[in-house]
């Protein structure tokens, strides 16, 4: 759309197809619960989290329920 709201182009930016009859971009329903489900794997993965040694006071980037990688102290979070 430009300023004054007339359609200028289009832009598929997924993996698709084009209209035979008018050009239009079409989109692979069937590819759907396959990408929701990637999101979901991606959303449920571990995260690192940035926390502060309570022992040796050094700021480190562990998984949930791991050590301290400098002096072996257990976090909690």
């Amino acid at each position: 759309m430009d300023s004054a709201g007339r359609y200028q182009d289009h832009e598929v930016r997924l993996a698709g197809y084009a209209c035979l009859n008018c050009g239009a971009p079409a989109l692979d329903l069937s590819a759907v619960p396959a990408e929701l489900d990637l999101q979901s794997e991606e959303e449920l993965a571990p995260g690192s989290l940035d926390v502060l040694c309570p022992v040796c006071e050094t700021g480190v980037s562990v998984l949930a329920g791991e050590d301290c990688p400098n002096c072996g102290a257990a976090l909690v979070s």
